[in-house]
């Protein structure tokens, strides 16, 4: 029997549609390298969102700090509102991106598609892993985005005040 596509339960019908027309579009067209497995639903308890989702690209840690997508929806005052972010440390959407209000008449179905576009978006930036020899001994390591630089995460302590003598880069 083949993994489903963010697995986990809603905690109501508005999260089941959402839910469900994710998982849809995740089985119709792929999620660029993703597989179902690196996907799972989780339940915010910071107030928020309504319904949150992960997704661990593939390519990046998976020990220690390890950079997930998640994205959710929250309802505020009859509002619905799109967030995402990159979290690394475990916690829930910390800090959630604000994506624009919905249209008055958007459904969680139609968040959910945007949502999905923009995980997809997200997986399709080049991500760049640097390491550089740490001067204990080890390497320390830190991934960033190739086209901006924003760091997603570091293992180990990264030198700030001294020149690069030596490092290696690789691009996802």
């Amino acid at each position: 029997m083949a993994a489903q596509w963010f697995p986990g339960e809603g905690r109501n019908a508005d999260d089941e549609t959402f839910l469900s027309r994710l998982r849809t579009r995740a089985r119709k067209e792929g999620l660029v390298d993703v597989s179902p497995e690196e996907t799972a639903v989780l339940v915010s308890s910071t107030g928020y969102s309504d319904l949150v989702i992960s997704v661990r690209p593939p390519g990046l840690p998976v020990t220690g700090p390890a950079p997930v997508l998640q994205a959710g929806y929250t309802d505020d005052d009859g509002h619905l509102y799109l967030l995402g972010g990159w979290e690394t440390f475990g916690f829930v959407l910390d800090p959630p991106t604000f994506f624009e209000p919905a249209p008055p008449a958007a459904t969680p179905a139609d968040l959910a598609d945007s949502a999905f576009d923009w995980l997809a978006e997200q997986l399709r930036r080049p991500v760049r892993q640097l390491e550089f020899p740490a001067l204990v001994g080890g390497v320390q390591v830190r991934w960033q985005f190739a086209d901006t630089s924003e760091e997603l995460c570091r293992l180990g302590a990264w030198p700030r005040r001294r020149r690069l003598a030596s490092w290696e880069e690789r691009v996802r």
